[in-house]
């Protein structure tokens, strides 16, 4: 188990007003589409660029993604 899906099952056991305003418990629509989410960080490739930086590539449902990391840190 990743550390983000033990936060997820951490984030679980919240119940209303967690936060002592009014918060409300994460929803089991949420939690679905976080463990969705930490699936496709699972397979996201990483490279380098020509100037320095980073890229992060992933594909989701025929459609590609990617984050880039700048040399001075920027993400893009």
């Amino acid at each position: 188990m990743t550390k983000l899906e033990e936060r997820l099952l951490e984030l679980e056991k919240f119940e209303d007003n967690w936060d002592g305003y009014g918060g409300l418990p994460v929803t089991p629509q949420a939690l679905e589409a976080a463990r969705q989410f930490i699936k496709v960080l699972e397979n996201t490739s990483i490279g380098l660029n020509s100037n320095g930086g980073l890229t992060f590539e992933w594909e989701v449902d025929r459609r590609f993604f990617q984050v880039v990391i700048n040399p001075d840190g920027r993400q893009v």
